[in-house]
């Protein structure tokens, strides 16, 4: 049986910002169709990692190829959500003007959006529960329903790859859950990456779970333990292992 088709391979790759090392010597495979959870302390390179498979950043040293090609020439064919987006809670803009937003370096230069663009964020909207609301303001609503958005905007332009850092980050439990089933759902048809420190959620949603400390090591879900995890963040936390809870102090 032939491997399955690569989405995103990083081969050795290294990254420093002037001469601080934020990345070190890291090798990745991520198939087409996979689910993969960045975890790690702040610092360690997550956002970062992402900024390079997008073609923002270029490493130090190593490769990095996107379905094939190099990053800046794949951008296209990925969706990104980015942590803290800056959006004005104050300024008068709609559900649906967000979600066009993302069809801006598809739609024509001047003259509007065309026809399939409106299709497209509608179909984006419907993707994410988000339709009902397309008129709203986005200063009324929750943060679960601004992360719905934004996730739709990434959307938009029919990616095949979906990046997202920290897309539950000043959310709370309830939306945590419904925003990864979300992603859950998005996985049948599209390779998502995301950074998170919402551990109680990974090992219910994810099939990978890459931990990064400056370097990688990449485990199917089922083999990260609490032991693991304490290594890694450097102290004692909490993880859930589908609705057990996980207590790493206990774990020994």
């Amino acid at each position: 049986m032939s491997p399955p088709e690569a989405a995103i391979e990083l081969a050795h790759v290294s990254f420093r910002y002037e001469d601080v090392p934020v990345l070190e010597d890291i090798s990745l495979t991520v198939p087409k169709g996979d689910f993969l959870a960045v975890i790690g302390p702040n610092g360690c390179g997550k956002t970062t990692l992402l900024r390079i498979i997008l073609g923002l950043l270029s490493p130090t040293t190593g490769t990095v190829r996107v379905k094939g090609q190099a990053p800046e020439s794949a951008r296209s064919r990925i969706g990104y959500v980015a942590q803290n987006p800056e959006l004005d809670r104050q300024f008068p803009v709609t559900v649906k003007e967000v979600v066009l937003m993302g069809r801006l370096g598809q739609s024509r230069l001047f003259g509007g959006y065309r026809k399939e663009d409106h299709e497209a964020a509608e179909a984006a909207m419907r993707d994410v529960d988000m339709d009902r609301l397309w008129g709203r303001l986005m200063g009324t609503l929750s943060g679960g329903q601004r992360q719905r958005v934004l996730i739709a905007r990434a959307l938009v332009s029919r990616p095949e790859i979906l990046l997202l850092d920290e897309p539950t980050a000043h959310v709370d439990s309830r939306a945590e859950r419904d925003i990864y089933e979300l992603l859950k759902r998005l996985n049948e048809r599209t390779t998502i990456i995301t950074v998170t420190h919402d551990l109680g959620f990974v090992s219910a949603t994810v099939k990978r779970v890459a931990c990064m400390d400056r370097r990688l090591l990449c485990h199917p879900t089922a083999r990260v333990t609490a032991e693991m995890i304490e290594r890694l963040y450097h102290g004692p936390v909490h993880m859930v292992d589908h609705h057990q809870v996980i207590d790493s102090e206990d774990a020994r």
